[in-house]
């Protein structure tokens, strides 16, 4: 019983999630606002590990 409590639960708990998260956003999606979160969020990540890793020092 717990293992298919427990497979049922990863199925289900990430749909529950994104339904609640398109709940709470409205089920809009702008994809130009998306595409630039993203693209600022890997630039932010590609230069923090660049100056992290030249410089030897350990990350925030």
């Amino acid at each position: 019983m717990t293992k298919r409590f427990n497979y049922l639960v990863r199925r289900i708990v990430p749909m529950v999630s994104a339904g609640f998260l398109f709940q709470a956003n409205g089920c809009t999606m702008d994809t130009n606002t998306l595409i630039s979160g993203l693209a600022s969020t890997i630039a932010n990540q590609l230069i923090s590990s660049f100056v992290y890793g030249a410089f030897n020092v350990v990350g925030p």
